[in-house]
């Protein structure tokens, strides 16, 4: 997704004097998911007997942050799917 990033500021209207500001603001929202999310996910893990769950319901936040990443147009919004793409991804 970071890749892209770029691209898809642009073809949303931003100017490329901003965007390396914006990127970071995402990057910025990616780490908070990981630091927010750590805690909530590795109770949870810990709690559930086995596997299946967690990456169950990780997967399916994953699909719905691309698909709303895919559609959203207001910067706040982007930044809130890049937070919940990344919320998956914690090591836990």
């Amino acid at each position: 997704m970071v890749p892209i990033l770029p691209f898809r500021l642009s073809s949303l209207g931003y100017p490329d004097d901003r965007l390396s500001s914006l990127v970071s603001y995402t990057l910025l929202s990616y780490s908070l998911g990981l630091i927010v999310a750590t805690p909530p996910i590795a109770f949870f893990a810990g709690k559930v007997t086995g596997r299946k769950i967690p990456l169950i319901l990780g997967l399916l936040v994953l699909i719905a942050s691309q698909i709303m990443f895919m559609f959203v147009e207001p910067f706040w919004a982007l930044v809130r799917t890049i937070f919940l793409a990344f919320v998956p991804r914690n090591p836990s």
